[in-house]
């Protein structure tokens, strides 16, 4: 007999949970140099996954989402410094590559080592398969099904709102946070909820998080320059720049395409 959605989904939270914290212990270690992004990645899977439950979670489940989404922040500065010397290592490696603050890994050396992280991960764990239990099946697929499908509509809209060449970099950065949580979304719930359309847009989400995150990092790393290394660099980061626009204004136009409802969903 086939698994029920609760278990399967009990399952699901039970292995982004796990891989949690071995991202933690390994962030911690600082043993590769992706480790820190895919602890980042670790962390906006969970979330995603649990996007949709909103309506099911405590009040101390919610409270646990919110410091989760700090942690995501508490990553950002070291991030951007990680992704900055990758740039240049390939447009610039005459260039000294720039340096992570100290005080930024000293605060998320502090965080992923606290007993609360760990406390909440375990609590995750243990209570959200409780609140899946209580839930009827129907509801729970309702619920699920329209959470997926307000995260597409929400980025449906950000996409509609002004085409590529008009976005303002602040609509650029909200599209790809909303890019991400539909893909992780469809990567999870196309199986969970037999989504086919819903599993299409894993690919096409994928493209345009990646083209939209190089221009950022492109953008950021430029600007991050002092002023003589940014003229030594600049012909080199331009072109770059400008293939990575093209890239992400063609992902854009698809995703958009694909987002945009049939005469029979209006």
């Amino acid at each position: 007999m086939p698994q029920s959605l609760k278990k399967l989904l009990a399952l699901e939270i039970a292995h982004r949970i796990d891989a949690m914290r071995t991202c933690r212990k390994r962030a911690l270690r600082g043993e590769d140099a992706e480790s820190l992004h895919n602890l980042r990645v670790a962390l906006r899977r969970l979330r995603s996954l649990t996007r949709p439950l909103q309506p099911l979670l405590t009040p101390r489940i919610r409270r646990i989402e919110r410091r989760l989404k700090r942690l995501v922040q508490d990553t950002n500065a070291l991030r951007d410094a990680e992704v900055h010397q990758q740039w240049l290592s390939r447009l610039a490696p005459d260039l000294p590559p720039p340096s992570p603050r100290r005080k930024d890994a000293a605060r998320l050396r502090r965080a992923l080592k606290s007993g609360r992280l760990k406390r909440d991960l375990n609590l995750l764990r243990e209570r959200l398969p409780r609140q899946l239990a209580k839930t009827p099946k129907f509801a729970l697929t309702r619920l699920l099904a329209g959470g997926c499908d307000a995260a597409q509509i929400e980025l449906a809209h950000a996409l509609s709102r002004s085409g590529f060449d008009d976005a303002v970099p602040q609509d650029l950065h909200n599209s790809r946070l909303l890019t991400k949580r539909v893909r992780y979304q469809a990567e999870s719930y196309a199986v969970l909820l037999g989504d086919s359309r819903l599993a299409l847009l894993a690919t096409p989400c994928r493209e345009l998080q990646d083209a939209l995150g190089d221009l950022r990092d492109l953008e950021a790393c430029a600007a991050s320059l002092p002023q003589a290394e940014q003229k030594r660099a600049a012909a080199r980061v331009r072109q770059a720049r400008a293939e990575c626009r093209e890239r992400a204004r063609l992902a854009w136009q698809d995703m958009h395409d694909r987002l945009a409802p049939t005469p029979l969903e209006d």
